[in-house]
């Protein structure tokens, strides 16, 4: 991978995202907006859920910029004071500024916004204030756009970009994204294998001195319809769950992918799709245990592993542990019993169990 950098970088590097949102409330705090500035796709949108985690009491408004005119912010009100006939503004209801209680104020696309509309909204990011009236003490303003490098029409006004905190955050990496969200949120299986197989999928274009370098990268120096990102990899791990209901021959998986993640990221995710057909069925480990069928090639145990990840519950961790300590390779156990136990939603339901905790205590030298 060349390591020169060609494309603009607007900031001075990145955050990672749980850096982002630490960055985000401790601003807040000081009555500061923040602005995330990050790739199209990598979930800048969803930062709102990690913070209504941490503020189940505020309330959620959102305001997507891009599909927004200057009439959606204010509107005149005709009023008297002091018997003379004015014309004043209020804001919409959706700004959320009639609310008692905090809020979590959430500017998506806010530099897609047209110059105007960024002028009217000038004053809450900075002053968190519309027309005459101030958000409830304690809310929680920020915003998110795409670098302006990309292409998509986000552009900043400097007044506005001087008196806010802009942080670029960086790119998920494959293996934070397998950890913190895919098995938590039912990603299928196949796009989390080839998420650990093909880690060039969550690169960053300006790494590269050549445009399509990476194939499966958003690129802005060259024509693309379909790439990686953290959204169309959820888009095709729902549409292999549809697929496999339907029975889709595998070419025509092929394509529909294609038009979802790009040519080369469609065949790379499909070398590791068919390899189901050598698994055994869930419903079989969980009723013959150790007598399920076992796969013969290293990349089909693999994927094994990840479905029992994202299969495993109660009622079926003492069949796996059985199956897998008798049919699969000492570090294939290891990897199942690593990767599951930084899995928010499954670490604590296998850290009880007594199968589980025989298999750490006798195999201890495996971490």
């Amino acid at each position: 991978m060349a390591a020169a950098k060609t494309a603009k970088k607007i900031l001075y590097g990145s955050i990672k995202r749980a850096s982002v949102v630490k960055v985000i409330i401790s601003n807040a705090k000081q009555g500061i907006t923040t602005v995330i500035l990050s790739h199209n796709g990598n979930s800048k949108s969803s930062i709102i859920k990690d913070l209504m985690k941490e503020f189940p009491k505020h309330r959620p408004v959102l305001m997507n910029f891009s599909v927004m005119q200057a009439g959606d912010v204010v509107m005149p009100k005709f009023a008297n004071i002091d018997g003379v006939d004015v014309v004043t503004a209020v804001p919409h209801e959706h700004m959320g500024l009639h609310f008692e209680e905090p809020v979590i104020l959430f500017m998506d696309e806010i530099f897609k916004a047209p110059k105007a509309l960024q002028v009217q909204v000038a004053e809450l990011m900075y002053e968190w204030s519309l027309a005459g009236k101030k958000l409830p003490e304690g809310s929680i303003v920020f915003g998110a756009s795409n670098l302006e490098d990309e292409g998509f029409g986000d552009q900043s006004l400097g007044f506005v970009y001087n008196r806010i905190a802009v942080v670029e955050m960086a790119k998920v990496t494959g293996e934070e994204w397998v950890e913190n969200y895919a098995f938590d949120n039912g990603i299928h299986p196949t796009i989390i294998q080839s998420a650990k197989e093909f880690p060039a999928m969550f690169h960053d274009y300006r790494d590269y001195s050549t445009a399509g370098e990476n194939q499966y990268i958003f690129d802005p120096r060259m024509p693309q319809t379909a790439f990686v990102t953290l959204r169309s990899l959820e888009r095709a791990s729902k549409m292999l769950k549809g697929f496999e209901e339907v029975g889709l021959a595998t070419e025509d998986i092929t394509h529909c992918l294609t038009n979802v993640v790009g040519p080369r990221a469609a065949q790379d995710i499909m070398s590791v799709h068919i390899l189901h057909e050598e698994l055994p069925s869930w419903e079989e480990i969980v009723k013959k245990g150790a007598g399920a069928k076992v796969p013969k090639s290293a990349g089909a145990r693999c994927l094994l592993i990840y479905t029992a990840i994202s299969s495993i519950d109660e009622k079926s961790i003492k069949p796996w542990m059985e199956y897998a300590s008798k049919n699969l390779k000492k570090e294939e156990q290891a990897l199942f019993a690593c990767t599951i136990l930084k899995v928010i939603s499954k670490a604590g339901l296998v850290s009880t169990h007594p199968q589980f905790l025989k298999w750490v205590t006798n195999n201890s030298y495996l971490y």
